[in-house]
């Protein structure tokens, strides 16, 4: 019974890193495609912009 309700947790945690993994490729292709235009367009406060939208600190998953 605990191995299966640790299963279940460490499945669950797995599952949420992978679906944070995930989302953040996601932004990371949004933010590619941000850069590129801004790039593209000389507009480098937009660039700025961007890139601090992108910034933030990883929690801890401990």
């Amino acid at each position: 019974m605990l191995n299966a309700f640790l299963g279940s947790e460490i499945s669950q945690l797995l599952i949420g890193e992978v679906e944070e993994s995930i989302s953040e490729l996601h932004q990371i292709r949004t933010i590619n495609s941000g850069v590129c235009a801004s790039l593209r367009q000389g507009d480098l406060k937009n660039l700025g912009k961007v890139l601090r939208s992108f910034y933030r600190p990883r929690r801890c998953s401990l």
